[in-house]
């Protein structure tokens, strides 16, 4: 399996089981600890953040484009195709009139998944170019 994919994938896994901590505690702490059921919630944050993950994994496949030689050498091309999806999630989460309650939720799991993308990017790109195909 090529670099770039099994990076894809250790973003996808990594950023999940941060996410939902992230979340889960975000939601704990606007209530307060006053949660009768809290496995309950926990289930429904937990899969609503796996949703989004998923969303935000698959914005992120341009990411296998650079498995061509020639867009991997272009910087500015590296760099849209590589965190096009999680900034135009972020974006989105920003301007959409969603509900106000979902919006700290997205914008959590969208950044936490750029920080995650990010760090897996700087790992690949520090490795010669020609290990990472």
């Amino acid at each position: 399996m090529p670099p770039l994919v099994k990076n894809l994938f250790t973003t996808f896994i990594t950023a999940t089981a941060i996410v939902i901590g992230a979340n889960c505690a975000y939601y704990f702490y606007i209530m307060h600890g006053n949660i009768a059921d809290y496995q309950s919630i926990a289930t429904k944050i937990a899969g609503a953040s796996l949703l989004l993950t998923v969303i935000l994994s698959i914005m992120s496949l341009p990411v296998l484009f650079l498995l061509n030689v020639k867009y991997w050498d272009n910087l500015s091309l590296r760099l849209i195709l590589y965190f096009s999806g999680p900034i135009t999630f972020i974006i989105a989460a920003l301007i959409l009139k969603a509900h106000t309650s979902d919006q700290p939720f997205d914008l959590i799991t969208g950044c936490i998944f750029l920080i995650v993308h990010t760090l897996f990017y700087y790992f690949t790109a520090r490795v010669k170019p020609t290990k990472t195909r």
